[in-house]
């Protein structure tokens, strides 16, 4: 048994290490420059870190929710004010996104009795665990948005790994196994996960389906799924009650810039609806986020082999309710039931956003179930395949290889070279404001320094958001950093500010 699982646990390690390195390797130089919406949490730490007020809720720029700005300014505080010291947070909650979707994937399969008759001894849910990862692994959607500073790839994480504790807590409820102190766990994540990102707010839905699906299987271990839910429900309320407290004060910013972007204040909601759904699953196979900052060229989110596969995962899914399917015979309804309305449900505050469909950011949170669909698909046509002769297994074995291994140097090339070095790429991460801010840093700090921008309206007073990567990477967003520094911003209608021994640096 030992070896058994010793051959799971090597290739996991062996996934979460490539997840690592995707992750964090040439982090200093790509993505390249500074977002101005990645600086203004890098201000709001530096801010914090300097008069040690770090907030639940930072309101500037349409409203942040803290969790995620208070973690950044550890590695900010340790490393400076880098803009890949901003990023690495992203990247830690990147890789224990891949773990978490392979217990996710495995917990949902786990209580299906079988041999361990798959690839390095796994049962099928370890096994498509195992694929699932792999695939989140060394996926561009994912791997570009935990090197980003955004706040959203904490959501993924959050879903994740709360699905798998409340899982556990409910099936070892009606095994009568230890059952509490999974239910607190998993209480404990899903509350934080209401800190991360807005779309996370829709997940009551998935926690109620879950209930329901027990509830109705497994009626006399009731009583033990409700204290199960109960402490599961209160310690989520627990870990989100001072964001709440938050939220009851200043309820214009519980939905902040949702209410901005939604199809409901435009003509024609309906169609807007399904336009939406159609673009929203087009861009994982034919046409994805044409931001540069999101994706590169536009292309789907998901390479066409992993596509097909979501596909087929998602065909499985909606066959196996009906009663005559194979698959609900061999593993339930609960594997679609669980995957299926956390898609559902994962999708809505994409679809009903009227800007930038299809959209990669907002729907991030979609990561966690279409990859276990992913995985799920993978290992069924390995079941499939088994039942062929041997000179086809022979060839599918080839080519599933070939493809396995072809994965993480695709992604590594298009990221790094094609993505990493694209001139739109700089252009979507203001990489010349980030040079500007190098230049500022390397002047003499003895005399004025006046970072310029320019501007045709003799009337106008508000910076550009610009301003914000270069007050971040000089570490000159407080009157008192700048003071210290020695730096001033101004617009080019005010240069009669400038005194005459003073550096200027234009801003276009």
């Amino acid at each position: 048994m030992k070896q058994k699982r010793w051959g799971i646990w090597t290739i996991l390690a062996g996934i979460i290490i490539l997840a690592a390195f995707l992750r964090f390797y040439g982090l200093k130089s790509v993505p390249p420059g500074l977002f101005p919406d990645e600086a203004v949490n890098g201000n709001n730490v530096l801010e914090a870190i300097e008069t040690g007020n770090y907030k639940l809720f930072y309101p500037e720029n349409n409203g942040r929710e803290g969790l995620f700005i208070n973690l950044q300014s550890i590695p900010v505080r340790i490393f400076g004010n880098e803009p890949w010291a901003l990023r690495s947070m992203s990247g830690v909650f990147g890789v224990f996104t891949v773990l978490a979707i392979f217990f996710m994937t495995r917990e949902i399969f786990w209580r299906k009795k079988e041999e361990r008759s798959y690839p390095f001894k796994t049962t099928f849910g370890e096994f498509a665990g195992l694929l699932a990862s792999f695939f989140v692994a060394t996926s561009f959607w994912h791997i570009n948005f935990s090197r980003i500073g955004f706040r959203a790839i904490m959501a993924p994480f959050f879903l994740a790994w709360s699905l798998f504790f409340l899982l556990r807590a409910f099936f070892n409820a009606t095994e009568k196994k230890s059952y509490l102190w999974w239910a607190l766990a998993g209480g404990v994540v899903y509350g934080l996960g209401w800190h991360s990102y807005i779309a996370y707010r829709a997940t009551p839905l998935i926690i109620l389906a879950i209930l329901i699906y027990f509830l109705r299987n497994y009626r006399e271990q009731a009583r033990k799924i409700w204290a199960a839910t109960g402490l599961y429900a209160l310690t989520a309320f627990l870990a989100f009650l001072p964001l709440l407290n938050y939220f009851i004060k200043n309820p214009a910013d519980f939905m902040g810039r949702t209410s901005q972007v939604s199809i409901f204040t435009a003509g024609n909601p309906v169609i807007n609806l399904l336009w939406n759904s159609i673009k929203t699953i087009g861009m994982l196979i034919i046409y994805g986020d044409a931001n540069w900052r999101h994706n590169y060229h536009a292309q789907p989110e998901l390479i066409i082999p992993v596509a097909l596969l979501a596909f087929f995962g998602f065909y499985i899914i909606i066959r196996s309710f009906s009663k005559k399917s194979e698959f609900r015979k061999s593993y339930g309804i609960l594997p679609s039931l669980v995957l299926g309305v956390t898609l559902i449900v994962g999708a809505a505050p994409v679809v009903v956003s009227s800007e930038g469909i299809p959209h990669a950011l907002r729907s991030v949170i979609l990561i966690p179930p279409i990859f276990a669909c992913v995985g799920m698909a993978a290992a069924i046509l390995y079941d499939h395949a088994r039942k062929w002769s041997t000179v086809a297994r022979k060839r599918v074995i080839i080519i599933s290889c070939i493809i396995l291994f072809v994965l993480p140097i695709q992604v590594f090339y298009v990221y790094f070279y094609s993505w990493g070095r694209s001139e739109k790429t700089r252009e979507s991460f203001g990489y010349s404001y980030a040079e500007t801010a190098r230049i500022v840093n390397a002047a003499n700090i003895n005399l004025p320094r006046y970072v310029v921008f320019k501007t045709s309206d003799p009337t106008a007073k508000q910076l550009p958001m610009g301003v914000q990567t270069i007050m971040f990477m000089t570490g000159s967003y407080t009157q008192k950093q700048q003071d210290s520094k020695n730096i001033h911003y101004i617009l080019s209608n005010q240069n009669y500010k400038i005194p005459y021994n003073a550096l200027v640096f234009p801003v276009n």
